[in-house]
């Protein structure tokens, strides 16, 4: 008994140890970008700029006729954070790294429970020292809260296992609900929790009237932002009327993997969504439905390869950007901090070596992740849309820390023919988990995505209007086709041949062409297009 309460003590200890120094890193970043412009005054079109804008609106009584972000960020924290100090950053900043911590702590915490101290303690010590984690802590975006959010639910759910009191389920409803209010996609968490609670209690009577309980408080928070965009809109669209939105952004004929591009199927889509019912409204999900339908490959492939991006060393900017923001701190440039490409890694071979522990709170745990992830990879990828997930994956990459520990002690214990099957499968997930994160997204884009466009989009991408057909190269919007010509001094002329497939039902219908060329350091060039034998001359 003696020696279980020094290991409590110690886990204590060094757990307040990795909280204190993840607290002091967010303290110090927050202190080198303070005077950043993107933290004092962010660029107009920016999330941030509209963050701070709505807030300072609604501290000065000025409330939004409906709630298109994320409402929970500037309805409620932004004003409490304007109570505090004004105009000054240092509110925020402090706060959320406060939150920051905290998540640490949490993350360490249930990690302990689920797989033991150690884990906890390297789970807790790789979030303090993440460097995505870190780096957004200054900035006014809610990706730190909502990383806190998701390291508090899977806290809660522990308790809520082990308790399985009224109390507890209720308050894990209210924190999923701003969770919800926060980021829409937290949304769906709730079959997984509701599963959970009639799981623990479908031996009782009071299953059914807790889960109605939970639901109800689940509602509540979102039901005065719901009941004020159902007024604007004519129609439930819940506590953001942005859903639809980041849905096209992710889920159209011309949306890339990654990154964040307003396309023309964007426009027309969003527009035709925004109708009332009375007006001919067509939905989002239908238009994206009948696309699946059309083009089933593309649809496929764009899906899949926004889950490869998901677990994908690269960090694609949005707003702020590791390479541009991040050179302004010396901490941020410091290898001290861990990079995603090397979190990634550890939590994929973590959570394959995981999959041994058949207990149900270890399958809670993958569900959650599962959902986060697919809930991120449902609209667009962006380096920080992933760092609400970060506790989750670096509870497994806190297994996976301690399963690498663990092998030269497994290795002293059994004779080298015996361990031979159980350094082929260590070393085939270790292989599988560097290739999913380093190198899987790239090989397929590279190697699958060609194949993949030539069998689905033999005459290009497609793309039908009311006023317009548009036909393209093909892929994504990013990169429709963009070629590279480098020559030397001595070519004065030279020519590219391109070949466009028309339709066959736009046949005989007139088509404008648009090839756009850049030339660089001031080459002339001109340009001449070939339309069934007839050469005509293009500006230049």
């Amino acid at each position: 008994m003696k020696t279980t309460t020094l290991e409590k003590a110690h886990f204590r200890s060094l757990l307040f140890l990795f909280v204190l120094t993840g607290l002091v890193l967010r303290v110090v970043v927050c202190s080198e970008l303070a005077g950043h412009r993107a933290i004092v005054n962010p660029i107009r079109d920016t999330d941030m700029a509209t963050y701070l804008r709505l807030s300072r609106e609604i501290c000065s009584g000025q409330w939004p006729d409906h709630f298109d972000y994320q409402p929970f960020y500037y309805t409620v924290f932004l004003p409490f954070c304007r109570l505090l100090g004004g105009d000054s950053p240092w509110p925020i900043m402090l706060l959320q790294a406060i939150m920051g911590a905290a998540a640490v702590w949490l993350t360490g915490v249930a990690a302990a429970q689920l797989f033991g101290r150690r884990a906890g303690l390297l789970a807790a010590a790789l979030l303090a020292l993440c460097r995505a984690h870190v780096f957004y802590t200054p900035f006014a975006l809610f990706e730190v809260m909502q990383s806190f959010w998701t390291a508090l639910l899977l806290w809660l759910a522990l308790l809520c296992w082990k308790g399985n009191r009224p109390w507890q389920w209720c308050l894990t409803a209210l924190m999923l609900s701003c969770a919800t209010l926060t980021r829409g996609n937290a949304l769906l968490l709730l079959p997984l929790f509701l599963a959970l609670l009639i799981w623990r209690n479908w031996r009782q009577m009071r299953a059914c009237w807790l889960a109605l309980a939970f639901l109800v408080l689940f509602e509540l928070p979102q039901l005065p932002f719901g009941l004020r965009n159902w007024h604007y809109t004519g129609r439930w669209v819940g506590a953001s009327t942005a859903g639809e939105k980041v849905l096209v952004l992710g889920n159209s004929p011309e949306a890339p993997a990654g990154g964040l591009q307003y396309p023309a199927t964007y426009e027309w889509w969003v527009g035709e969504a925004e109708r009332r019912p009375s007006e001919g409204r067509v939905g989002v999900a239908g238009r994206i439905l009948r696309w699946m339908c059309r083009e089933p490959l593309a649809f496929l492939d764009l899906e899949f390869r926004k889950c490869l991006l998901f677990w994908d060393k690269m960090e694609i900017p949005n707003n702020v950007s590791l390479l541009n923001e991040g050179k302004h701190s010396a901490l941020i440039r410091n290898p001290v901090l861990f990079p995603f490409a090397l979190l990634g890694p550890l939590a994929l071979f973590g959570l394959f070596r995981a999959s041994r522990a058949t207990h149900e709170r270890a399958s809670f745990l993958l569900g959650m992740l599962l959902l986060c992830w697919l809930g991120t990879a449902l609209f667009y990828i962006l380096s920080r849309f992933r760092v609400c997930t970060l506790p989750l994956i670096c509870v497994y990459a806190g297994v996976g820390v301690r399963e690498l520990l663990a092998l030269p002690k497994r290795a002293g214990k059994q004779p080298p023919l015996a361990l031979r099957p159980f350094w082929g499968t260590v070393a085939l997930t270790a292989l599988l988990a560097v290739f999913l994160c380093d190198f899987a997204y790239e090989r397929w884009c590279h190697s699958v995505l060609p194949m993949t466009m030539r069998i689905q989009r033999p005459v290009g991408q497609y793309l039908e209007f009311p006023d317009i057909c548009i036909l393209r190269d093909n892929g994504p919007v990013l990169e429709p086709g963009r070629y590279t010509l480098a020559f030397c001094d001595s070519v004065n002329v030279f020519g590219v041949e391109k070949r466009l497939m028309v339709p066959n039902e736009q046949v005989g219908r007139p088509c404008i062409v648009r090839l756009p060329v850049t030339l660089l350091d001031n080459i002339p060039g001109v340009g001449s297009l070939e339309v069934d034998g007839v050469r005509h001359r293009v500006d230049e």
